[in-house]
């Protein structure tokens, strides 16, 4: 499969956030994470179809809403946009104002509508499509790490009980990022910290196929 190069900072994923074009089914959100993030070290939060988000004041909520509403920016506009608008300092967007490890990854999970699935090989039984992202900055120069577009079949349902994240978060994972190669996933897009580009055809049934 081939590849070509390109911005460092120019996402390559294409992915819809909460509202979808007119005639286009919309995408229910079914997990959001996020490490080194604002305020939040790590967050790892599973949604169903109704969910209540309670919480003190400066205890993560409108970060967690944030991570959908970043994600959008960076793939609507560019990595720069998506920073901007928050900050001009990106150290500012790193949990703790971290100088030594310049670094956030964030993700989502939407729920693949059925339309959408019928498309799909029958026998992956995909259900979700993952986006995932890694953001650096080193040497005073920002760069995406790595970028995947993941799908997923669904192996575990949300947990129905109240999850607490304050005072005490859960504790931090070394990075979110599943990367590829897993059972019952499939990578449809990925950049790697070179800048190279790979795109995979969804709807082959076997995987590899692309460009």
């Amino acid at each position: 499969m081939g590849g070509g190069t390109a911005p460092a900072r120019k996402p390559s994923g294409a992915i819809c956030i909460v509202r979808c074009p007119f005639g286009y089914p919309v995408l229910i959100i079914r997990r959001i994470q996020a490490l080194n993030y604002r305020c939040l070290r790590y967050a790892d939060v599973r949604l169903d179809r109704f969910h209540v988000l309670v919480g003190p004041n400066a205890s993560g909520k409108s970060t967690l809403f944030d991570v959908v509403a970043f994600l959008a920016d960076l793939v609507r506009d560019d990595l720069e946009a998506a920073i901007g608008r928050r900050t001009r300092n990106f150290q500012d967007l790193v949990w703790g104002r971290s100088k030594q490890d310049l670094r956030i990854e964030l993700a989502v999970e939407f729920e693949i509508p059925a339309t959408i699935r019928d498309l799909l090989p029958p026998q992956n039984r995909f259900r979700l499509f993952r986006y995932e992202i890694a953001i650096h900055e080193a040497d005073g120069e920002l760069r995406i790490d790595s970028e995947r577009g993941l799908l997923l079949s669904e192996t575990e349902r949300p947990d129905s009980r109240q999850i607490s994240f304050f005072p005490n978060p859960p504790e931090a994972r070394e990075t979110i990022l599943l990367g590829g190669g897993r059972p019952g996933s499939r990578t449809i897009l990925s950049k790697s910290r070179q800048g190279t580009d790979n795109f995979n055809v969804e709807v082959s049934p076997k995987s590899g196929k692309g460009w």
